[in-house]
């Protein structure tokens, strides 16, 4: 009795340790190495290994490796900018001469880090060879994995996603999938849900005064989509106008910083005046700006200097347009009669000036201009007429 139980011992043990070995040889067999490199943040880097870390960790065959492996995963991270990133994942098993690649890429950064990496390291894991497996199992699996694609093709593929514009999320807005009935809008949060038949459906994303958007599905499950306004409209439909809308990319500036140079034409109290003027201004919508200004004029009885501040207005949106200007100033004057007066004088003198004409735009930075000019001299009430040509540059 003594001897059959000391045998049941020793064979438990022999059991348990055999078990151990396999246990051991299981996970050297399945070990993985893993690299993350590529041009982005290190803290971006971090992230891509800690995820697939965790990922290989939760997997039932395999472990990250303490040491070296003959399975390695080399990871590439780019930084496409604005929050874009693409993965690229290099697979080797040396003893099976298994070499594969796999890509994929967000357009929301971080935020779908763990989601895309744990989807890729999951099918890298699928994909591996698993030793001491028959080819007839590595073909039932590759079966079963087709008729799993197959299906979801039937079944369709779920995206869901968020739609917005530079300032804020847009409700309204229609998803439909090209060639097909399929569609959908964006709720009060600008979120949207659809079913695509597979991956190379393209959604169309519209809404009206916004550029249409196609995407491809590919390998996303999540897209985000910012819209860009649409500034220019059909032929057909400018044509039908009566004028061409002044504030397209067809036609004038848009709000913003301007430089604009007079060439003046003036006769009143200082007799012909003829001189020139530049004004810096600032538009604060399509139809009024406010600037300053300097200019130097000759005339037949001396020279004038103006400083002044001015507002303009301009009366419609269209390539050819009307305006008026109102300023007010300081001339620095000096005066000389050496004719009958035999007067001469040298000062300051406040002045009021208004111009009304037209503007007629080339581009969106480049327009000229005419107009009828006035200047009267508040001191001396002298009252001076003329004519202005200019031209406006838009930065």
């Amino acid at each position: 009795m003594g001897k059959l139980r000391i045998m049941k011992t020793l064979k438990i043990i022999f059991i348990g340790w055999c078990s151990i070995l396999c246990a051991a040889s299981l996970y050297a067999q399945n070990g993985i190495t893993v690299t993350v490199d590529g041009a982005a943040s290190q803290n971006a880097k971090n992230m891509v290994s800690e995820t697939i870390t965790k990922t290989v960790n939760q997997s039932q065959h395999y472990k990250i490796a303490t040491s070296s492996s003959d399975i390695a995963i080399a990871a590439t991270v780019i930084n496409n900018g604005s929050g874009s990133f693409e993965f690229l994942f290099k697979v080797t098993q040396k003893s099976e001469n298994f070499v594969k690649s796999y890509n994929a890429s967000t357009e929301s950064g971080y935020a779908d880090f763990d989601k895309i990496i744990s989807r890729i390291v999951n099918q890298i894991l699928t994909d591996l060879p698993k030793k001491g497996q028959t080819v007839q199992q590595q073909q039932s699996q590759s079966q079963t994995q087709q008729q799993s694609q197959q299906q979801e093709q039937v079944q369709g593929i779920k995206i869901s996603g968020n739609v917005s514009n530079n300032m804020s999320v847009m409700s309204g807005v229609y998803i439909a999938v090209q060639g097909t009935s399929l569609g959908t809008v964006t709720d009060i949060n600008g979120d949207f849900t659809i079913t695509v038949p597979g991956t190379s459906s393209v959604l169309l994303i519209s809404f009206v005064g916004y550029e249409t958007q196609e995407i491809t599905v590919g390998n996303r499950r999540i897209i985000s989509v910012i819209m860009n306004p649409q500034f220019s409209r059909p032929k057909q439909e400018i044509d039908s106008d009566i004028y061409t809308p002044l504030y397209t990319p067809e036609s004038t500036v848009r709000d913003g910083f301007e430089l604009q140079s007079d060439l003046s034409f003036l006769f009143g109290g200082m007799g012909l005046s003829i001189g020139t003027n530049i004004t810096a201004n600032y538009r604060f919508n399509p139809n009024f700006a406010l600037g300053t200004g300097f200019g130097t004029y000759f005339s037949d009885y001396g020279s004038w200097v103006p400083f002044f501040v001015n507002g303009i207005w301009n009366f419609r949106e269209a390539k050819f347009s009307p305006f008026a200007v109102v300023e007010l100033g300081i001339c620095s004057v000096n005066y000389n009669d050496y004719g009958y007066y035999d007067y001469s004088y040298s000062g300051s003198e406040l002045y009021l000036g208004a111009a009304y004409g037209f503007q007629y735009s080339f581009s969106r930075n480049f327009a000229i201009k005419a107009s009828l000019k006035t200047a009267i001299g508040i001191d001396w009430l002298e009252f001076n007429i003329g004519l202005g040509v200019g031209v406006i540059y838009h930065f």
